[in-house]
């Protein structure tokens, strides 16, 4: 298995089975053993608060993208910091399938998210 962030995604690049981006973002991470889909990301909160909260991306950090306000807040997309200027991320397609790199804007606007927050993983990116 593999031990640093840049392993966990060439894994996961080979992983072809129907995922999404919560399972593939959880597994790059460490949270998960298994890159798998993962329907109720709000079960694997705990263990995504105990990763340090950080001001600003860094490669290899995590990024939630969140929608809504209140009790209605919520996580609809997940994504890893892949360069910090200008910011790309790697993230599980839509399709379920595929995983492509795009400019953190560009994620931004395509899900017309509210708030982005940044993680640091417990495993190293190299």
């Amino acid at each position: 298995m593999g031990r640093t962030i840049l392993k966990r995604i060439k894994l996961a690049k080979r992983h072809k089975i129907f995922t999404n981006c919560f399972g593939t973002s959880l597994y790059i991470v460490g949270i998960l053993n298994k890159d798998r889909f993962v329907s109720r990301v709000w079960d694997y909160e705990p263990e995504i608060e105990k990763l340090a909260r950080l001001d600003k991306p860094e490669l290899g950090s995590l990024v939630i993208f969140r929608k809504g306000t209140g009790k209605g807040r919520y996580i609809d997309h997940m994504a890893l910091v892949l360069s910090v200027n200008p910011t790309r991320v790697i993230q599980r397609e839509l399709d379920g399938h595929s995983i492509g790199e795009k400019n953190i804007e560009r994620v931004i606007r395509d899900y017309d998210i509210l708030e982005t927050e940044y993680r640091r993983p417990s495993i190293p990116f190299r």
